[in-house]
């Protein structure tokens, strides 16, 4: 190692050193400050001198406490940011790439940029110690080889040559290796860091990411993407640290965007939580698509996705049915057709006995509009009836004056009093305008159900559903649908939404986030291959990104499993094409065993300790539930996740396959296992979750 790059790293330490020690300086200060300021306050009497001046000393107050709020969030801020300056010591950059630009003369040196989780800069010389890895210059490190190469800058591409591309490994803070690569990720150290133990949460990966990843990860941010990829080829990985690029480039343009995450579950939900905040970004918002349904079928019960996940796998034929019904496109297409061809029958809108709005006009207005769903069609009718009820007071005040007061038994007429009859009346013409098509959900969704299905059990069951207000999930996304289609559920809509294991969504729900969200752009991370309930899931990527208008993108490679686990996952795919990494390991263990519980506990009592998590993964949450009550009294400490609702840091867990979604654990148990399973999906999902060693309980 040069002796410069020694000299190098205890610069850049030393600088991160100074300026953790000036904001926690900064911090103290302010600190400080505020208990003095509330000391004063306490000592004095802040009503002193009320009657004389009220009003200056009531401002005078808030602005005090306005500026010691400012204070705290200052405060705040310092010790958070001082906090992340503190961990990057420890790593403070991992890449370097020298490149010169083509407008460099032929004697010039080319130019070194060192690579970081963030761009640090000193301030009194304003000089670039390293550059944040999403900065367009450090897009060398990911795609550019040694030789010619180009960066799209915001003045423009700037291109040039490569003449080396370094990496570093550091130890506690201290630089131990460096080493350069033709290519700009060498395989070792990847291995090394797949072959590391996993972690509670989903590990960043911006030494690592591989080059088709980093071509998904900067993606023109106002198109959107659909990822897809096998199990652990990164995708979840890529779209989070989409988001953070998508951040840092909302930063560089000066606008704060509004980015929304969906997310399964809570498990998956808490596994992906602490890559923002590791990367140096605020949490985003994220939700469930459940969220929905109690924001928009208020007064509704909705049972969990899980539950309809559960009885597929367990093979109830007439669930299945219903959901294949339901779900079905012929049938979302008749409802489409219903929505669009619902009959309006409107009243004329009288007042003591005298058309305000005819009847036909209102018909021949509405027939007239051009909005895209019935709700909003209604809204600008709406809007039109009112400016028309305010223009008609207006033109008949003289006359109708004497008679509004009469009628509401006011003894002394004020415009006051008119405006507010006015009002009462354009309110009640509102309505009488929503009634006059039918808009109920419900109402609909039975109707069009009996239509193309005819009178059956199942239609019957579900007019009892919809009195007890009770529903099923399918049913729920089939109102929500309606309602939607109707425009009649009003969403903000956040600049950016990632979706992640968008197979498990049915095409009817795609429908519907397209229909909520028109003007968003989505990242879309999707591998059909897990979804493990064919009759409820999305099972083709094409449909998938035709539905959110995507450029498709795929991740052929996958690096997760040891190679050998990922070969045995790889044969429940028939004609899977796609890489693995190599990446040695034992392969799947194998166990014929009369009771599946006591050598499950045997499995766990011989992996080794650094094996900081072990999943036991079972089909159903109603078997997983039977064998977790059996192995809790062998393996004391171990848990069970059973719900979307809760998430569990215990080193052993017990989980359904339906909840795993995402997740990866060094190693995995299975018990009953059948090499012939004949849900291939199934087989592949629980196989796909190890990263270092595979347990197969036959």
């Amino acid at each position: 190692m040069e002796p410069y790059e020694k000299d190098y790293c205890g610069e850049i330490c030393s600088f991160l050193e100074a300026e953790v020690r000036r904001l926690r300086e900064e911090s103290a200060a302010l600190k400080r400050e505020m208990r003095e300021a509330g000391k004063r306050m306490a000592e004095e009497d802040p009503y002193a001198g009320l009657y004389q001046n009220i009003d200056s000393e009531v401002s005078g107050m808030g602005r005090h406490i306005m500026e010691m709020e400012r204070r705290v969030e200052r405060a705040g801020k310092n010790d958070l940011e001082a906090g992340f300056l503190e961990k990057l010591r420890l790593s403070p950059y991992f890449g370097r790439v020298d490149f010169s630009g083509e407008d460099a003369g032929e004697d010039a040196e080319a130019e070194r940029y060192y690579i970081g989780l963030r761009t640090l800069m000193r301030h009194e010389d304003a000089r670039i110690l390293t550059y944040d890895w999403r900065a367009p210059v450090s897009a060398l490190f990911y795609t550019g080889e040694v030789g010619k190469a180009s960066y799209q800058a915001p003045g423009g591409v700037v291109s040039g040559e490569i003449s080396r591309i370094r990496q570093y490994r550091f130890q506690n803070g201290d630089l131990t290796a460096c080493w350069d690569a033709d290519l700009r990720i060498d395989d070792d150290v990847l291995r090394d860091v797949l072959s590391g133990a996993a972690s509670e949460r989903m590990k960043i990966i911006v030494s690592t990411i591989q080059r088709d990843q980093n071509r998904a990860i900067r993606a023109d941010a106002k198109k959107s993407l659909a990822v897809f990829g096998p199990a652990g080829c990164g995708k979840t990985s890529v779209g989070m640290h989409r988001l953070a690029w998508l951040l840092y480039e909302a930063r560089a343009a000066q606008v704060k965007p509004d980015i929304l995450m969906f997310t399964g579950n809570e498990a998956f939900r808490a596994y992906v939580s602490g890559v923002l905040p590791e990367l140096g970004e605020e949490e985003i918002r994220a939700s469930a698509y459940a969220d929905l349904f109690r924001k928009h079928l208020k007064g509704f019960s909705v049972e969990p996705a899980l539950l309809q996940t559960e009885a597929l796998l367990e093979g109830d034929r007439d669930r299945e049915q219903y959901v294949r019904a339901v779900y079905d496109a012929g049938f979302a297409a008749y409802v489409d057709d219903t929505l669009a061809s619902l009959p309006a029958r409107f009243c004329t809108l009288s007042l003591f006995g005298e058309p305000v709005i005819a009847a036909q006009t209102l018909k021949e207005k509405y027939a007239g509009l051009t909005a895209p769903t019935v709700g909003d069609r209604l809204s600008v009718l709406k809007r039109w009836a009112r400016e028309e009820i305010r223009a008609y007071f207006r033109r008949r005040k003289k006359a109708l004056y004497t008679a509004v007061f009469r009628g509401t038994g006011t003894d002394t007429p004020t415009d006051a009093a008119y405006a507010q009859f006015r009002e009462k009346f354009i309110r009640n013409a509102e309505a009488a305008i929503d009634a006059a098509v039918q808009t109920d959900a419900p109402t609909l969704f039975r109707r069009c159900f009996a239509s193309y299905y005819g009178e059956n059990e199942a239609l019957d069951a579900l007019k009892k559903r919809l009195e007890r207000k009770k529903l099923r999930f399918e049913d729920a996304v089939a109102l929500l649908y309606i309602n939607a289609a109707l425009g009649l559920c009003r969403e903000a809509a956040p600049s950016h939404i990632l979706l992640d294991e968008a197979q498990d969504y049915a095409p009817l729900q795609h429908k519907t986030l397209r229909l909520l969200y028109p003007k968003t752009v989505f990242t879309v991370l999707a591998d059909v291959n897990q979804a493990v309930a064919p009759a409820a899931d999305s099972l083709n990527a094409r449909e998938i990104a035709e539905t959110y208008g995507a450029a498709p993108f795929l991740i052929a490679k996958s690096y997760r499993n040891t190679k050998p686990i990922g070969e045995f996952a790889k044969r429940y795919l028939p004609g899977a094409d796609y890489e693995l990494f190599d990446r040695d390991g034992p392969a799947p263990f194998f166990y014929d065993a009369e009771d599946a519980v006591d050598a499950a506990a045997e499995i766990v009592g011989r992996l080794p300790e650094k094996f900081r998590s072990v999943c036991v993964i079972l089909r159903t949450v109603k078997e997983t539930k039977r064998f977790y009550s059996e192995l809790k009294r062998l393996v004391p400490g171990c848990a069970a996740v059973t719900d979307a609702d809760t998430a569990c840091s215990a080193r052993v867990l017990c989980m359904p396959v339906a909840l795993t979604k995402g997740l990866e654990f060094d190693a995995v148990i299975v018990p009953e296992f059948d090499e012939a399973e004949k849900d291939s999906r199934v087989a592949y999902m629980m196989t796909t979750r190890a990263l270092h060693e595979l347990h197969l309980i036959r």
